[in-house]
C-alpha cells in the first residue's frame, strides 16, 4: 500500500468505530496507533508502547499513528503538506538533511546510532559513558516515534515527504508537547558537551556538537550562536537552546532566533 492508501484505510477504520472508543477528554493529546490490516488500535502518551504492543501481536503490521485531538478526523483526511508554509518547508527539509547521517535520502535507525557515536566520541565519551547512554536512549526514543508515526509504507525508513507529512499532521511535535520532548534531549546534549560542568556551552562546544550530531557546517554556527546567546555572555544555556529549537519549528519570522539554527536554509 502507498502512504495515501495507508492513511485512507486508517481513516475508514477510525470513523468506523475507533473514534467513539478513543476520542475522549482524557485521551486528548495522546497518540492512537492503528493496525490498518486488522483494525486493532492502542493509545498511550507517545505511541511507542502502543506500537510495540501491536507489533508484538502482528510483527509485519502496517501501522498508522495520529495524535488525538478535537480535529483528529480532519487531520486524518489531510495527508498532505497543506499545513506547511514555504518557510517551514525549507526548515523541515534542512532538519531532515541533519537526520540523514549517511546522505542516502532516507532517515534510518543507523543514522541516529552513527550520529550519537560520532558526537560522543568527539567529546571523549566512550561506550561506557553514562551520559552517552542517556543521549543514546533519548535518541532511540525519537527514532521510535519517527518510525511509528511517519513511516507510512512500513519499509523501516523515512523519506523526506513522509517526515513532512507527519509534522504537518501534528504527529511528531506540537507546541503543547514540545517541552516534554526536547528539554530532556537538550539536557542530555549539555551533559556531553559541557566539559567544565558549569551548565553552559561555549561557541567551540556548540560548533562541535552541531557539526557531529546534526551535520551543520562549523562555518554556519557562529551567527546562530550569537542569536541564541541573548545576554551576550559568550555561552549558551539549556533554556536558551530549548527556546531556539522551539522557534525553529514554530516561529514563522525569518528573523527569529531559531531561524538560522541549522544554517542557511537555501544551502
Amino acid at each position: 500500500m502507498s502512504s495515501e492508501e495507508v492513511a485512507k484505510r486508517a481513516y475508514r477504520i477510525y470513523e468506523g468505530g475507533i473514534r467513539q472508543q478513543v476520542e475522549t477528554e482524557q485521551n486528548i493529546g495522546k497518540m492512537v496507533i492503528i493496525n490498518v490490516e486488522t483494525g486493532d488500535c492502542e493509545v498511550d502518551e507517545t505511541g511507542l508502547q502502543a506500537a510495540r504492543s501491536l507489533q508484538a501481536k502482528s510483527p509485519h503490521a502496517r501501522l498508522f499513528g495520529m495524535r488525538l485531538g478535537y480535529n483528529v478526523a480532519v487531520s486524518l483526511r489531510r495527508i498532505s503538506l497543506m499545513n506547511i508554509s514555504p518557510f517551514l518547508n525549507k526548515k523541515l527539509a534542512r532538519r531532515f538533511k541533519g537526520y540523514d547521517f549517511d546522505g542516502n535520502g532516507y532517515v534510518e535507525k543507523t543514522d541516529f546510532e552513527q550520529a550519537v557515536a560520532k558526537m560522543c566520541e568527539a567529546f571523549g565519551h566512550g561506550p561506557d559513558s553514562a551520559a552517552r547512554q542517556r543521549l543514546y536512549d533519548l535518541t532511540m526514543q525519537l527514532w521510535q516515534r519517527l518510525v511509528t508515526t511517519a513511516d507510512a509504507n512500513a519499509d523501516g525508513r523515512i523519506s523526506e515527504a513522509e517526515y513532512k507529512n507527519a509534522f504537518a499532521n501534528s504527529m511528531l511535535v506540537t507546541p503543547e508537547n514540545f517541552e516534554q520532548g526536547y528539554r530532556p534531549f537538550c539536557e542530555a546534549v549539555m551533559d556531553i558537551v559541557d566539559g567544565d560542568g558549569d551548565g553552559r556551552q561555549s561557541l567551540e562546544e556548540y560548533e562541535l556538537w552541531m557539526h557531529t550530531l546534526i551535520d551543520v557546517p562549523k562555518a554556519d554556527t557562529g551567527v546562530a550562536f550569537r542569536l541564541i546567546d541573548k545576554d551576550g555572555s559568550g555561552y549558551i544555556t539549556t533554556d536558551e537552546m530549548v527556546e531556539a529549537i522551539r522557534e525553529y519549528y514554530f516561529n514563522e519570522d525569518p528573523q527569529s532566533i531559531g531561524s538560522l539554527l541549522l544554517g542557511p536554509l537555501d544551502s
